[in-house]
């Protein structure tokens, strides 16, 4: 019998809406054009740790974010998937995209720091390889 590798995606994004409203609208497009630009970029590419980038934007049906920037979520060492939380600036942003991308660079780089001091790897090179590529790309 031959093993297969479950294919795991060594970087993925989601975005967690906090209402209906107008700040919703502005930042989807922004957040689907990184989103696409993942899904090409991570194609064939393993990490000894899976990323998970989630952009939170604020809104009226959720409580306001209490951080800001970038924060570690969930670690899950069986499965060796992390999630890290990013809070979109609730002000007005002339470049969204822009705010997105440096929020992407820092969840990778928060990532790896992760990585290095729970002993997962020393770096995470191929995640950040994604990362650099999908900024030339934007």
């Amino acid at each position: 019998m031959i093993a297969h590798e479950e294919d795991v995606t060594a970087l993925s994004i989601g975005a967690v809406y906090g209402g209906t409203s107008v700040v919703d609208d502005a930042w989807k497009p922004a957040v689907q054009r990184v989103m696409n630009a993942v899904m090409v970029r991570r194609e064939g590419v393993r990490s000894p740790l899976s990323l998970n980038v989630v952009f939170h934007v604020e809104g009226e049906l959720l409580p306001p974010i209490d951080f800001e920037g970038v924060r570690t979520g969930r670690l899950s060492r069986k499965r060796m998937e992390l999630m890290v939380q990013a809070a979109v600036p609730s002000e007005p942003v002339e470049d969204r995209l822009a705010a997105l991308l440096s929020l992407l660079q820092s969840a990778a780089l928060e990532a790896e720091d992760l990585a290095r001091r729970r002993k997962i790897a020393d770096d995470l090179h191929e995640i950040r390889a994604i990362v650099d590529a999908v900024v030339q790309d934007l």
